[in-house]
């Protein structure tokens, strides 16, 4: 149909067929912590660099690890093991075809104007 979806995430990807495995890239300046909803995740690694914090999530839903990039007073009540929930700007991500091709995406505009905006 498409559609890629993640999360509650939906992307429209030109000649995109039923079956194409696709992967999805976002750059962790992207991704954001949430309240409720998005993407169910739990802390594996928090890394302090002075300016920002770069923390690995893994998603509850594939087990693929995502990267944030936090400041420290977003980071301070994080610690390994805990769960919480990811947001990302979908207007941001990026869809690669299974050759490493980059794919012309679109998000979705119910999906744009709800998204979180950093």
């Amino acid at each position: 149909d498409g559609l890629v979806r993640f999360g509650d995430i939906v992307l429209s990807v030109a000649g995109l067929m039923p079956g194409n495995e696709v992967t999805i890239g976002i750059r962790p300046e992207f991704v954001h912590l949430g309240q409720i909803g998005g993407l169910a995740a739990v802390i594996e690694r928090l890394e302090f660099q002075g300016s920002d914090v770069t923390a690995f999530a893994r998603l509850a839903a594939i087990g693929e690890t995502m990267v944030l990039k936090l400041s420290p007073a977003e980071a301070t009540h994080l610690s390994n093991g805990q769960p919480v929930h990811l947001v990302m700007q979908p207007q941001k991500a990026l869809v690669f075809a299974k050759d490493g091709k980059r794919l012309p995406a679109q998000a979705e505009m119910a999906q744009v104007a709800g998204a979180f905006h950093g």
